[in-house]
């Protein structure tokens, strides 16, 4: 997407990576979240939180592998804030699941109405703190921001943005959240609704 998009700079991991792309390569840049609360994917399988979440939600979860750098990932669904609770509840409160969006599939053996992507990771580390994290290595100002998102996890980068665009079929997943005021719903949805953001957020 960012080859295509030409981005010089993308998020990964729900923000726990910021690559920068250049002449000689892709610069990695850690997203530190919160200092106390920092650690590696071996830590987080290490604790036993995914095993907990997996007992605590049977049919409803399931990893997925190859794990990645930072963020455990999961496929099925649970509200956040319950597992969140459980997480609390059992000593994992320096871990977080955060929902980044629906997923058009569906997933054999797991008794779920919709499958979403959900990660597990440490607390202090989201899509938000890595867009401030990007704005201030680059000096950019969030009044002179904009950003484009389908979920719960891109809903919090709205702080840090001057607009936020959240595209139709985004719309669904947040019900009973509620919108800032610098958040535009889009009339299209998906592909469309990104390119009605970008359109709406050019010069006239």
């Amino acid at each position: 997407m960012a080859r295509v998009l030409g981005a010089d700079t993308y998020i990964a991991e729900l923000g726990a990576l910021i690559v920068e792309r250049h002449e000689a390569g892709e610069t990695v840049i850690h997203n530190p979240g919160t200092p106390s609360h920092a650690a590696s994917i071996r830590a987080i399988v290490r604790s036993g939180a995914g095993a907990l979440l997996l007992e605590r939600f049977p049919r409803r979860l399931r990893p997925v592998a190859p794990w990645s750098e930072v963020t455990l990932m999961l496929q099925g669904w649970v509200e956040p804030d319950e597992a969140n609770a459980a997480l609390r509840s059992a000593g994992y409160g320096w871990l977080e699941l955060q929902d980044n969006g629906r997923m058009r599939r569906t997933v054999p053996g797991l008794e779920v109405d919709e499958v979403h992507a959900l990660h597990l990771l440490p607390k202090g580390i989201d899509k938000a703190s890595a867009v401030a994290l990007d704005r201030e290595r680059h000096a950019v100002p969030a009044a002179c921001a904009i950003a484009v998102g389908d979920s719960r996890s891109d809903l919090r980068v709205a702080a840090e943005v001057g607009a936020f665009f959240l595209v139709a079929n985004g719309l669904p997943s947040l019900e009973g959240a509620s919108l800032p005021d610098n958040v535009w719903v889009t009339g299209s949805a998906h592909g469309d609704g990104f390119a009605e953001a970008i359109e709406a957020s050019l010069p006239r």
